[in-house]
């Protein structure tokens, strides 16, 4: 992951904590300039994948986007899409590899069909 890349998830996750904690900014106008440059930062970072930028808008819902973290599901998005996925980027660790082992093979038995007469 580069640094813009990582810049833009940081300012993705404290716009959507900003928008969790109205005490902060407790007027309303404040958190849609906030909303609206956190959006033009991923759309910049991330301006080959426009879908990175259609979660941030879910923030200007009144009460659904103040809950919903979209800027940062839409900064994951952008990072997924440019690398295949998320492990590939760096943000998730390689899950370990596990293996599972043969199960013993269950023989097939047959049930007695029943007729109903109608």
């Amino acid at each position: 992951m580069k640094r813009d890349e990582a810049a833009a998830l940081g300012i993705s996750i404290a716009s959507d904590l900003q928008d969790i904690i109205p005490q902060i900014f407790p007027l309303s106008i404040i958190g849609d300039l906030i909303d609206a440059a956190t959006i033009q930062v991923n759309r910049t970072v991330f301006k080959e994948i426009p879908k990175a930028t259609l979660p941030g808008l879910g923030e200007f819902v009144p009460i659904v986007g103040d809950i919903l973290p979209g800027h940062t599901a839409g900064a994951l998005l952008g990072l997924s899409e440019r690398y295949g996925s998320l492990k590939a980027a760096g943000v998730l660790p390689a899950a370990p590899k596990v293996t599972i082992p043969d199960l013993p093979k269950l023989k097939a038995i047959e049930l007695p069909t029943i007729r109903v007469k109608a």
